[in-house]
């Protein structure tokens, strides 16, 4: 049986919107208690002290189980970013600044929400 989300999406039909849509909206399983974990030190403005909460969340194997099925290869979490606030920046492409050489196209960005969201609150 197919590997699934935790919306019941199977990761064969999230693959195949990602390489339509080149995103996806993904639902771990296993990464709310990292979460739940992070925001507390964002609201507490701490999480520059204790980075071993992100790098938990990075590691979230749900999420990597996904990454390792669209891509055929494990993946290696290697960066992370936190902002206390939104940094408004527009659309944009990081590749250039983080490509995968030498097989190109190999990065992929994951983004978690900390706080709600809903569809005022930008792109």
């Amino acid at each position: 049986m197919a590997e699934v989300d935790c919306a019941g999406r199977s990761f064969t039909s999230l693959r195949d919107a990602f390489f339509r849509d080149g995103l996806i909206k993904f639902t771990s399983c296993s990464i709310r208690p990292h979460l739940d974990a992070l925001a507390g030190h964002t609201l507490k403005n701490e999480l520059a002290r204790d980075s071993h909460q992100a790098r938990r969340a990075a590691l979230d194997p749900h999420t990597r189980s996904l990454l390792h099925f669209l891509h055929g290869r494990k993946s290696l979490p290697f960066q992370t970013l936190q902002f206390k606030v939104g940094t408004q920046r527009r659309t944009h492409s990081d590749a250039v600044h983080f490509d995968t050489l030498p097989t190109r196209g190999q990065m992929v960005a994951t983004w978690l929400a900390l706080e709600d969201i809903h569809p005022t609150a930008g792109p």
